[in-house]
């Protein structure tokens, strides 16, 4: 789990990409679809707001040499203990 700044949105086919940053860098964190117009079950409870914080859970996984999450469940931060929690 990383607790990050969500900097940008972007559609792809079949995907959805969300640029984070958690102060230490920047991530590319990817949502796969099943299908085409399908929004993915872990953002079905999310909404897209630029520079929120966020809780994001998934795996990390290289391709083309090319680092990225592939995220499982993302959550907006219920209070700013959260992330300084996450920081201790």
């Amino acid at each position: 789990m990383i607790v990050a700044r969500v900097l940008e949105q972007h559609q792809e086919n079949m995907r959805t990409i969300y640029d984070v940053s958690d102060n230490t860098g920047e991530f590319r964190v990817i949502f796969y679809q099943k299908g085409e117009n399908e929004i993915p079950l872990a953002l079905k409870d999310y909404t897209f707001e630029e520079n929120t914080y966020v809780k994001v859970y998934g795996s990390i996984r290289v391709f083309k040499e090319e680092k990225a999450i592939v995220g499982t469940k993302i959550e907006k931060l219920a209070s700013m203990n959260e992330m300084t929690n996450h920081f201790l």
